[in-house]
């Protein structure tokens, strides 16, 4: 998924309801990333880090406006994984 595509999804789903994050599902337990990042091969990438703050949506959403043709990816393990899609439940970004 592309870093406009994920804005527009995002703009057209808005409601009274702001998300309050961007989070996966690892072993059934939800996890909130912690950053985003460019990689090496010029992806955003979104990641996790024990023992760090959430990601802001304020961080999240401005990097994807600044980074509009990158792809979008996280990272599960050590390798980055395609984005293809998300899902909205109780204020929460789930991919």
């Amino acid at each position: 998924m592309k870093s406009a595509d994920m804005l527009t999804a995002l703009s057209t789903n808005a409601s009274d309801n702001d998300p309050e994050g961007i989070f996966y599902m690892h072993n059934s337990q939800l996890l909130a990333f912690t950053g985003i990042r460019i990689d090496s091969t010029n992806n955003l990438v979104l990641y996790r880090e024990n023992k760090k703050p959430n990601l802001t949506m304020k961080e999240f959403l401005t990097t994807l406006m600044k980074n509009k043709k990158l792809a979008l990816m996280y990272l599960s393990g050590a390798e980055s994984q395609n984005i293809y899609g998300f899902r909205m439940e109780n204020r929460k970004i789930i991919i």
